[in-house]
């Protein structure tokens, strides 16, 4: 679940640019990184739909186990050139939150995922809250001005005439 603070068409491409994916790190207590498989830029090439299908397999085989897991497991011995997004741009908590944790978003922040909570009610609440932080930093208006004056060309492109 995700809250977008602006056009992403540019982020996204520059982003991307050099690498098969780019993603977020997620780290853990686990793993310093994490590749997150919730938000991320792929290129749509034979060789990545092997990877998320061996990702897949693998899920199939090992009964407990997750996607992010899975992937992280078939990334690092692949090939696949793989990137990070700034962790600013397309942030998350990075640590268990529940309602009342206080959170700080930074101020070049893009994109909010909702993420490292208990249940889709938490990422409701979460995803909540950092649209109040954003606008009480912002005004109730930047928002919409913000996107209104910088629309996504990308977005713009598809839409029907």
């Amino acid at each position: 679940m995700f809250n977008f603070f602006g056009p992403i068409t540019d982020f996204i491409t520059d982003s991307i640019v050099d690498y098969d994916i780019v993603a977020q790190n997620d780290p853990s207590l686990k793993y310093d990184q994490m590749y997150c498989t919730g938000f991320m830029a792929i290129r749509n090439t034979p060789s990545i739909r092997d990877l998320f299908q061996n990702a897949l397999n693998l899920m199939e085989t090992e009964e407990n186990l997750d996607d992010q897991d899975a992937f992280n497991m078939v990334v690092n011995g692949s090939s696949t050139k793989i990137g990070l997004f700034d962790q600013d741009a397309v942030w998350s908590h990075r640590k268990m939150w529940q309602p009342g944790t206080e959170l700080k978003i930074p101020d070049n922040i893009l994109v909010h995922h909702a993420n490292w909570t208990f249940s889709v009610e938490h990422k409701e609440a979460q995803l909540e809250e950092v649209l109040e932080i954003y606008r009480s930093i912002h005004g109730d208006d930047y928002l919409q001005h913000r996107t209104s004056n910088y629309r996504d060309r990308g977005i713009m492109e598809t839409q029907p005439q």
